[in-house]
């Protein structure tokens, strides 16, 4: 499913325990995308994929609204132009996504506001030369705590 090219935002349970699957595709002509509260909760949605030139996930400092909710996805593929990322978009309290893969590839870890509840993230792979970026980077660094910083060269 490829989004519309300038869309922000996807409200809360949009496609909740609807028979979506699949991937979803943000093409990254819209800078920020906000996706609302359990928006693919309950679905076969497997792969996220943000494009290059998305820069904020939820720009909410404050809204748990991020959270994917329990949905197993198999990838999400962060761009290089990453800047900003809610930390709720990993896990909020018990509703959490299984996520096997992430791949980010910006240099620079994007900017949260709080730790990341990285427990059913399985991994995080990032550009080969920004390792020490995460590793040393105050939310990031608990990927590398927990074993789950795989720098690779992409």
């Amino acid at each position: 499913l490829v989004m519309p090219a300038l869309l922000r935002n996807i409200g809360p349970s949009a496609f909740e325990d609807t028979n979506i699957s699949g991937s979803i595709y943000f093409t990254g002509l819209s800078s920020t995308v906000n996706i609302g509260g359990y928006a693919f909760a309950g679905t076969h949605i497997n792969m996220l994929f943000f494009g290059e030139g998305v820069r904020v996930i939820n720009e909410s400092k404050y809204g748990v609204a991020l959270s994917l909710g329990e949905t197993n996805i198999a990838y999400i593929y962060l761009p290089s132009t990453l800047r900003q990322i809610n930390n709720y978009f990993f896990n909020v309290g018990d509703k959490s996504a299984n996520i096997a893969r992430i791949d980010c590839r910006a240099y620079t870890p994007p900017t949260t506001y709080g730790h990341f509840a990285i427990d059913k993230v399985s991994c995080l792979f990032i550009p080969f030369f920004a390792y020490d970026n995460y590793k040393d980077t105050t939310y990031w660094e608990k990927f590398e705590v927990h074993k789950k910083l795989f720098p690779v060269l992409f």
